[in-house]
């Protein structure tokens, strides 16, 4: 027996003797581990089952829990059921749990969780014993409290649930932020994300964390792409929580850019939580933070503000290409006048521009923000043909308002260009965004040349531009016609034409559309043709007045010099305006005495008084050309025919009613006085 002293404790040799009984269950318990680990698991089992009932009488509560933790393993060697091994484990953990020892009781439960999954566990069972694992390491050590909610993010991923998984990987960042670990809660907090429904592509999913726990967990081939796209799900409360960890983490890392990124995140994705005031204030910082660098940077993640939409404009009408068919394919038709398959194979022209001519590309863009946003766009995105831009500024109205902005753009060559997106300036960050076909939501694969399978029209062929190469340029400057023709009547319209183009104009056709009674010389413009860069030349179309007034539409169809196939069109409208002629209904034929024929207007007089019914006023033409030097008062046709009417009424009623000479020129009133004095 042990020396005792007055200064040991008097329950010295109760103890003593407690160790005394304890003794034979614990040899059995470690000649039983021997015996397991020599292979023999019939001889392991035997000695456990003595040391289980040896540590009962002695009341050894922990030795106890651990030989019963080594009777599941056993029993799980021998191919025992999983309800068998659950007995087993849960009397080892009444048994830690006696002893209090939480940290060996949340231990045992990872070791049967893992067996568990390997074993195929039903997913409630699993889960449940998950939970009381979880809630019983609240008690342990922030180191062990971290160790173990990495590990119940491994067993939640093994068993399927994904938000568990995320769940407590947002833990273990947790723990970590709160030791101020900030490199390992921004790697976790990224690998979360994802889970929660975060689009990868808006974050940093480069991660640095090396855990061992995590390392299959965080492997691409581990998982597909399918299994965690959660985009478009998850609950935006914890979503957006999850972005505000990421702006603490990389605040305490130091890293503007990465803070940038977040904090447009949550302006984009978030903006139907943040209040105005609170929007504002986000905004104020990011600005101070994008302003700190300059130039311009380029974050990771998505914009402020939203592409809609992106149209390409066709060029006006005066330039306008036009591609002539080929006449072998256009010759080639079926036997049938109408074909219900061919409406399946006719798709939309594309629009067509012209090599270093000015286009017009028209974008609509929204801000989802509750204030406006300012945007600058200075550069478009092709794949193929290259297009520069003119740098654009607008300002967005708030509230997801759509605002369309016309680009003015030069294509730099000639083929095929596909829009992919554009590139803005928003708070001196540089932001490229995708450009969407009209029709349909599809991502910037879809911008590919494949065609559809089912024959129809590829939407990404709204996007898609045919360059032409450079072509020449044609002005023409019409005349301005004055007045209205009489029937029987002649008129030349004279049109002059320039070559404004850099290039020849090779030919050039004219056509007037209605085209009865204009007449000009074809051979002459042909004789005039090639009509060289800033050269002119002028044609005359003559017409007669033989159709009613109508408005007349001349087009001038010209060709390039070296660019086959390809015609453009201008056009010029001519109003012409055609009366009636002027007839005699009625005259008298009256004698003049030759005093009377002296006075009477130089340009109508005639040499004989018995003339003067016929003659007097029928060379209008001549006195209108002789103009006021020939003495003659009818300044236009009106006056003429005015006093026409009046001097071929009947003397007599001329001589009842002197008002009608009120509207007749001085030489006519001095004509009827004559008459009415003989």
């Amino acid at each position: 027996a042990p020396i005792t002293t007055p200064l040991d404790s008097r329950n010295a040799s109760d103890d003593l003797t407690k160790l005394k009984r304890r003794r034979g269950g614990r040899i059995h318990k470690l000649m039983g581990e021997v015996c397991l680990m020599a292979g023999s698991v019939k001889d392991a089992k035997q000695h456990l089952v003595q040391s289980v009932e040896a540590a009962k009488a002695g009341t050894d509560w922990l030795w106890l829990g651990a030989a019963t933790e080594m009777l599941a393993a056993v029993a799980s060697m021998s191919n025992a059921s999983l309800e068998e091994v659950m007995g087993f484990v849960q009397d080892a953990g009444t048994n830690y749990e006696r002893k209090q020892c939480t940290s060996l009781q949340v231990e045992l439960y990872f070791k049967y969780l893992r067996h568990a999954a390997e074993k195929g566990m039903n997913r409630p069972a699993t889960l449940n014993l998950l939970a009381r694992a979880v809630r019983l390491a609240e008690a342990l050590p922030v180191p062990e409290q971290t160790h173990t909610a990495l590990a119940s993010a491994v067993m939640a991923d093994a068993v399927g649930c994904r938000r568990k998984f995320a769940f407590h990987l947002r833990r273990a960042a947790l723990l970590h932020k709160a030791c101020f670990q900030w490199a390992s809660a921004h790697s976790l907090l990224l690998i979360a994300a994802k889970f929660y429904g975060i689009d990868p592509s808006d974050i940093d999913t480069g991660s640095g964390y090396t855990d061992t726990a995590l390392a299959s967990v965080m492997q691409p081939s581990s998982k597909s792409d399918a299994d965690i796209s959660l985009r478009g799900r998850g609950w935006q409360s914890v979503q957006m929580q999850v972005v505000l960890d990421l702006i603490t983490c990389a605040k305490g890392l130091q890293d503007s850019v990465k803070t940038m990124a977040y904090i447009s995140l949550l302006l984009r994705a978030f903006n139907n939580r943040l209040s105005k005031e609170d929007q504002l204030s986000w905004v104020n910082e990011l600005r101070a933070l994008c302003f700190q660098s300059l130039p311009a940077v380029q974050i990771p993640g998505g914009c402020l503000a939203s592409l809609r939409k992106v149209v390409p404009r066709d060029l006006p009408e005066h330039l306008l290409p036009t591609v002539l068919a080929d006449s072998d394919a256009s010759g080639k038709k079926g036997p049938f006048l109408y074909c219900a398959f061919e409406k399946k194979n006719k798709k939309k022209s594309r629009t067509l521009w012209v090599e270093n001519e000015t286009g017009v590309l028209s974008v609509r863009l929204s801000n989802p923000l509750h204030i406006e946003l300012g945007v600058e766009i200075v550069n478009v995105h092709t794949e193929g043909v290259q297009i520069a831009c003119t740098d654009t500024t607008v300002s967005l109205p708030p509230s997801n308002r759509t605002k369309q902005v016309d680009l003015v753009c030069v294509p730099r060559g000639s083929g095929q260009c596909v829009i992919t997106g554009i590139e803005v300036i928003v708070m001196n960050v540089r932001h490229k965004l995708q450009a969407m076909p009209v029709v349909g939501q599809q991502d910037s694969a879809a911008l590919s040349n494949e065609k559809t399978t089912d024959g129809e029209d590829d939407p990404a062929d709204d996007l898609k531009i045919n360059v032409l190469p450079q072509l020449a340029r044609l002005n023409v400057l019409h005349p301005v016609v004055s007045g209205a023709m009489f029937s029987g009547e002649t008129r030349r319209l004279p049109f002059s034409l320039e070559s404004v183009g850099e290039l020849a104009i090779e030919s050039l056709k004219v056509s007037v559309q209605p085209s009865e009674g204009f007449v000009w010389d074809q051979e002459a413009i042909n004789a005039a043709m090639p009509l060289q860069a800033s050269d002119s030349f002028s044609i005359t179309i003559s017409t007669d007045s033989s159709q009613a007034s109508r408005s007349v539409k001349f087009t001038f169809t010209y060709t390039t010099v070296g660019v086959p196939g390809v015609t453009r069109e201008m056009q010029a409208t001519v109003d012409l305006s055609v009366g009636s002629g002027l007839q005699f209904k009625s005259f008298d034929v009256i004698e003049a005495s030759s005093l009377f024929v002296d006075r009477l207007p130089r340009a109508t007089a005639v040499t004989s008084a018995n003339n003067f019914g016929r003659g007097s006023f029928g060379n209008f033409t001549d006195s209108v050309e002789g103009g006021a030097s020939s003495g003659n008062d009818h300044k236009s046709l009106q006056d003429f025919g005015r006093c026409l009417a009046v001097m071929n009424s009947p003397l007599r009623s001329r001589q009842d009613s002197a008002q009608n000479l009120e509207g007749i020129c001085g030489h006519c009133q001095n004509s009827h006085r004559l008459l009415q004095n003989q």
